[in-house]
């Protein structure tokens, strides 16, 4: 189940948080993906920093003594990198 979808600053790049451990990237002029941030909790939060840049996504922590803590962070920009590998 997708929890949360948010926008690129240029409105170009959609970003999804979902249950299956994953954040994705589309391409909203074509409407493939362009990515997927695999995670190791389910993600519950997504969003751009200000300059479109990087993606970071949320999950919550499984110990209440832990909080919340960034999962991942990618660049939309290389989607290829190690960090934000290509589907």
């Amino acid at each position: 189940m997708v929890r949360a979808v948010a926008f690129s600053p240029d409105s170009r790049v959609l970003a999804t948080a979902s249950d299956d451990k994953t954040a994705r990237l589309w391409d909203l002029d074509t409407g493939q993906e362009r990515a997927v941030l695999r995670v190791t909790l389910a993600c519950q939060f997504v969003a751009f920093s200000a300059d479109g840049k990087q993606v970071l996504t949320k999950t919550l922590a499984t110990s209440p003594m832990s909080g919340t803590r960034l999962a991942a962070s990618c660049s939309p920009a290389r989607p290829s990198r190690r960090h934000c590998p290509r589907a």
